[in-house]
């Protein structure tokens, strides 16, 4: 992730450029597609590289030596477009992968970064900029896509933080011009991503870890002993329903909550309901436990439960 010191100047850098709204989730976007993983031959370690390069630039402690080399590093930022680029559109990621004549130029032309009838490569690209639109920068991000450490040390510092700028403008630009696809497709790379077994893992460890902080009043140590004893309710709306009510009356399920939910539920669904404090949520959580356990025993059962957290807490 990227250092709060960095996201702080990448902020200040910015903000005469982009609304300051759109610029604070712009920033959260790159900090995810950073911290993110790609398991892409051609993107391994981007994460790790340019994190480290924004961090270096905006650390007061970093030599000068290393300062050149992390502007570098990032003025070299074709990777990192890559990165966006495969997060937007894939198959187009793709298909510029296996050409790789003008590669940058098309991972631009892609995510739509041309705004004006112009080569990134044209002369005087100042001429096409607005006050909403730096083509100046996105040309200058363009030109320094091949810049070697020898380039970079030769100048000095305001035309190195100017080349810095100019790529950091363009990054933001894109995330913002295309933050949905772009969020989108990170959202599909990370459902694809998961473990299940992994998952199953952290969901029984991180049980267990919660009820180690409780001490058992009745001196019991099995986490069965939560497996709450529970009588079904009947719920009635009609006069037609009281008497079907009535007649079912010692027709009510009870017994250890897990049992009823396994053997004696047909309608697949239930509800759980009980006062403040008497261990809803907790029973929830165990169910979840006990479900993962038995995955993990077999493979190929198909069901296994997890907890929803309540995200939302209104007065109703």
């Amino acid at each position: 992730m990227l250092a709060e010191k960095s996201k702080t100047m990448i902020c200040k850098e910015m903000k005469s450029h982009f609304d300051s709204k759109k610029l604070d989730e712009a920033i959260i976007v790159l900090d995810r597609l950073l911290s993110t993983q790609l398991q892409v031959e051609d993107l391994s370690g981007v994460g790790n590289k340019y994190t480290k390069a924004f961090d270096q630039i905006f650390d007061e402690n970093t030599t000068i030596g290393a300062l050149y080399s992390s502007a570098n590093s990032l003025m070299n930022s074709e990777s990192l477009f890559r990165a966006i680029l495969y997060y937007y559109d894939k198959d187009e990621y793709y298909r510029i992968a296996n050409d790789r004549e003008n590669g940058f130029y098309r991972i631009l032309d892609a995510l739509r970064v041309g705004k004006v009838n112009a080569k990134y490569d044209t002369p005087n690209p100042a001429r096409y900029d607005t006050s909403g639109y730096k083509f100046s920068y996105i040309s200058d991000t363009y030109n320094m896509r091949n810049a070697d450490a020898h380039r970079c040390r030769a100048w000095n510092y305001l035309e190195l933080f100017g080349h810095v700028h100019a790529v950091i403008y363009t990054v933001l630009f894109t995330i913002i011009d295309n933050k949905g696809r772009i969020i989108k497709g990170m959202d599909e790379s990370f459902v694809r991503s998961i473990s299940v077994d992994a998952y199953l893992d952290v969901l029984i460890s991180s049980f267990k870890t919660k009820m180690n902080a409780y001490v058992n009043l009745e001196g019991k140590e099995s986490l069965e002993s939560i497996d709450q004893l529970v009588t079904e309710r009947n719920e009635t709306t009609s006069d037609k329903d009281d008497e079907l009510d009535n007649d079912l009356e010692d027709e009510k399920r009870s017994g250890k909550i897990n049992d009823i939910r396994n053997n004696q539920l047909p309608e697949r669904r239930m509800m759980l309901l009980g006062e403040a404090g008497t261990g809803k949520s907790t029973t929830m959580e165990y169910l979840a436990y006990d479900d993962a356990l038995k995955r993990k025993r077999n493979s190929s059962a198909s069901m296994y439960c997890t907890v929803l957290k309540k995200l939302f807490h209104g007065n109703g």
